[in-house]
């Protein structure tokens, strides 16, 4: 598994995303949060290979998603759900796996966002608090 380091921000309302050091988003109101990340695959020539996209809680895989293709092209790896946060410790992060060396995830360089924002995101959004 790798951490998807996406280094730019269209917005932070709550400055709770850190595009610098940590690549994770920590709210600091209570409550529940729809999170969303999106990122962008290519696989090499061998077929069955494939990649798979995490949430991860506090340092922990939370869920996931995983793609799986029977020859050679790309895709993009989506997942989406609400997540419960107390407000002052809790954290998520978005990390990817390949199946196969050589795969590009989210940008050239196998982390994601970068200086290709286009191939990643994320998003994370008060929807009730607690």
């Amino acid at each position: 598994w790798t951490k998807v380091t996406m280094n730019a921000e269209d917005f932070d309302t709550n400055t709770n995303y850190d595009p610098t050091t940590n690549y994770r988003f920590t709210p600091t109101v209570a409550g529940y949060y729809q999170i969303t990340s999106v990122v962008y695959w290519e696989n090499g020539t061998a077929s069955q290979s494939g990649t798979a996209l995490a949430i991860y809680k506090n340092g922990t895989i939370y869920r996931g998603v995983r793609n799986l293709v029977a020859s050679n092209g790309g895709g993009i790896s989506t997942i989406s759900l609400p997540i419960l946060f107390n407000g002052s410790t809790d954290y998520v992060e978005v990390y990817v796996w390949s199946g196969q060396a050589g795969t590009v995830l989210g940008s050239t360089n196998a982390t994601g966002g970068g200086a290709n924002a286009n191939n990643a995101l994320f998003n994370g959004h008060l929807i009730r608090g607690t």
